[in-house]
């Protein structure tokens, strides 16, 4: 495989089967890397792979990564001057300013915003599993365990949210943003009142309007009705597996 010939035909092949070029990348540089540890072992001579110039290295043909998509300063102004809940305001700027992810930001708790010296963190320590709609609380001592600089304009806004805002700002395990039962905007399915149970709005199901505290858009209603229900009829009448499901 030492032959400068061998390496373009092997990365050519990638090319043709339409990798991605971070298959590519990560391809080239075990190669290269297989082939350094023959060359200080004896086994070869030298390394072809360090004799291909940079820019042919990756072939044309592979499928090139593509950017999440963002939106830019003046999107971001526009979208917060047409919210006019500060609630939501503030919940679009920590997703825009702090990188945060929704299902971190869901279950963000009061005990999470800090302040070190003239610096404001969010602790970055559980998320809301969207496959479960179960709260995961993560361990202490995985590197994921992080925090998130928050700025000072920003800060002062949550302060305020603390305050005066529709919160518990006495209870440190209370969260950030929650619905008017206390839960997370979108509850697990593990709650124990009816209603709430996987986290479906029951004024939108009644006919009374939408609860201005659910946030049903982010998730399909009709596949958290179904869960709901076959959750309840699995708990009132277990059965044999085969007459659960459905």
């Amino acid at each position: 495989m030492n032959d400068e010939a061998l390496i373009r035909r092997f990365m050519k092949e990638i090319a043709d089967r339409e990798f991605s070029d971070w298959v590519a990348r990560k391809s080239y540089s075990y190669l290269k890397a297989v082939l350094d540890t023959a060359s200080h072992l004896g086994l070869v001579e030298g390394n072809a792979a360090r004799l291909i110039p940079a820019k042919q290295r990756i072939p044309k043909g592979v499928k090139k990564a593509h950017s999440q998509p963002f939106i830019t300063v003046e999107q971001f102004v526009k979208l917060r001057s047409a919210i006019p809940r500060p609630r939501d305001r503030i919940i679009l700027k920590i997703l825009f300013l702090c990188a945060v992810r929704r299902s971190e930001l869901l279950v963000l708790k009061r005990k999470d915003f800090r302040k070190s010296g003239e610096m404001y963190t969010f602790a970055i320590q559980r998320s809301f599993d969207s496959r479960t709609h179960e709260i995961k609380e993560w361990n202490s001592a995985l590197k994921a365990h992080g925090k998130v600089a928050v700025p000072p304009a920003l800060a002062s806004d949550i302060e305020g949210w603390r305050k005066y805002g529709d919160t518990n700002g006495a209870d440190p395990e209370s969260f950030l943003f929650p619905t008017r039962h206390g839960t997370c905007l979108i509850p697990p399915w593990n709650l124990s009142d009816p209603d709430e149970l996987g986290g479906r709005c029951p004024e939108a199901s009644r006919g009374k309007g939408r609860n201005p505290d659910c946030l049903l858009p982010l998730v399909p209603t009709g596949t958290r009705y179904r869960a709901a229900s076959w959750r309840r009829r699995r708990q009132a009448d277990p059965g044999p597996a085969s007459t659960c499901q459905g």
